[in-house]
Order: C-alpha cells, then structure tokens, then sequence
C-alpha cells in the first residue's frame, strides 16, 4: 500500500534519514581523521608528563553489616548499660553508707551500757553489732571482757582471738584485746606468757596505761621491783589524773628500799662470816708450846 501511494523514492529517501548513505564507508573516514590529528599533533610540541607513580593501595574499609538505625539502637543500650551500672554503685553506695551509720549507732550503744555497768544489755547489743559489722572488733572486745569479768576463760580468750582476725580491728582493739589474753594467762599461772601479750599490747598502742599497770603487777609479783617501778612510773605518766598510781609506786619504792637494805645486810653478815672464818684459819695454823701448861 505504502509503495503504490508514495512510490520508491520516498521509501528510499526514508531509509537515507534513518540509516544514511549506504555507499559511505564510516571506517576510512575514522583512519583519515586519525591521520590528520596525527599530522597537527606532529608540528605542536606537547610536554611530556611524570610517569604516575602508582597509588598506595587503600586500607580494606570495614563494609558495615548494620544499618544506622541499628548503630543508633546499639548506642541506646550502651547508655542504658552505664546508666543502670552508675544506678547500681550509688544504691550499693548508699546501702553501705547505711551500714556503717547503723553500725556506728550500735557501737555507741554497746560503749554506753558497758560504761554505765549494763552487762546484760551490753551483752545483747555486742552480739547484733558482731551480726551487722563481723569485721569489727568492739562487739568482740565487749563480749571478751564480760566473759572474763564471768569467769568464762575459754569464751572470753575466743573473743580476744576474734578481735585480733578481725580486718576492721583498731589498733586500740587489738591492744585491749591483747591485754585481755594477758590477764587469761596470768589467771592460768603463766606469766611469761602474760608479760609477752602486755609487751606486745604497749607495740600496738603505746598508749594504753591497762597494758603498763598489769605488766608491772606481775613484775611486782616476780619480785622484779626495779622494773616494775619503771613500768608504773611510764603509767603514771600517761595518766598523772589516777590517784592510785602514786600509791603504787610509794610501795614498790618500799619494797625496792627494803631490798636493798636487805641485800647489804646480807652482805655485811656474808662478809662478817668471811672475817671470821679467816680468823679461825688463822688460828688453828699457830705452832703450840708444849712447855706451857694450860691454865687452870
């Protein structure tokens, strides 16, 4: 239809505007322009530029697997985490606070009925102080002391022990603690024992009088009276307000003199014994005379 209504020339010039000149060889003309780029290119002197210099090979980037909203997600939980742990040291914080003011509480109330001669109520409190606070060791030395005031030994030598474990222990404690197991020791005639738990109570306090004034009664009783008036002269200087240390060291100054006056007596009758028994000898090696008679 299309050939009988426009004929062969309008089909082929059709074809010349969609495909062009069939005749046209597009390669030769591609060389002839290459050849004379070629030419222009020949008479126009181009700078040669630096070999590129080959680049460094870029470090392996870290391909994500998550999106942001999961980085985003990721970062709330972090902060939810510090968040719950800081939640947490200021609860434990705080619960421990409440501990040692509890425990504080409890520790006055024990000294208190103690000192005012509550034995019972001391008794009781020591033993809630010991439940709350197992590392300290008033509740101990309270309950050490009323057992050996009881005449418990053993009870009361476990408790003294039980200071000295103890990691919250002052050094006051320990000392008192220590004279404590000095006093057992002296009860139980062991006084070289007893005079090394004072020594080793006035190392961990030096300033503790009960430590000096019962290390110098057994030095008393040993009849050791020139150290035990040194150890109460120390006491005294510790505590000067004590009237009965003057006392004290009044008597063992009488016994010391005494002593001494004792040991020269001895003395002077060693030596008069000595004199005398040297006259003897002397005596007896005189020659006899047998013309003289013996008188009548």
């Amino acid at each position: 239809i299309s050939l009988r209504k426009y004929g062969e020339a309008s089909i082929l010039w059709a074809s010349y505007v969609l495909y062009g000149d069939p005749t046209f060889n597009y390669m030769d003309q591609s060389k002839k322009n290459d050849m004379s780029r070629g030419a222009v290119s020949s008479h126009v002197h181009m700078p040669s530029s630096p070999p590129l210099e080959p680049k460094a090979r870029a470090e392996k980037a870290e391909v994500p697997f998550y999106g942001e909203e999961y980085r985003g997600k990721k970062h709330h939980w972090l902060y939810a985490s510090l968040g719950i742990l800081a939640l947490l040291s200021i609860l434990l914080w705080g619960y421990l606070g409440y501990l040692r003011s509890d425990s504080a509480k409890y520790e006055r109330a024990v000294l208190a009925c103690y000192q005012a001669g509550d034995i019972e109520k001391a008794h009781k409190t020591s033993k809630i102080l010991v439940d709350k606070m197992p590392q300290g060791g008033l509740g101990y030395l309270i309950q050490g002391n009323i057992y050996l005031k009881k005449g418990n030994l053993d009870e009361a030598e476990e408790r003294y022990q039980s200071v000295l474990k103890a990691s919250r222990s002052s050094d006051s404690e320990r000392a008192q603690s220590l004279v404590g197991l000095g006093r057992i020791a002296s009860i139980r005639k062991r006084t070289d024992e007893a005079l090394n738990y004072y020594r080793s109570a006035i190392m961990k306090d030096p300033q503790n009088v009960s430590a000096y004034q019962s290390q110098a009664v057994l030095l008393d009783e040993k009849g050791d009276y020139q150290k035990a008036l040194a150890v109460f002269t120390k006491a005294q200087e510790l505590a000067p307000r004590d009237p009965s240390f003057p006392q004290l060291i009044s008597r063992i100054d009488e016994k010391l003199s005494l002593t001494r006056d004792r040991e020269k007596k001895e003395r002077i009758d060693r030596m008069v014994r000595e004199l005398m028994d040297s006259k003897e000898s002397v005596v007896n090696t005189l020659p006899s005379d047998e013309w003289t008679s013996t008188p009548l």
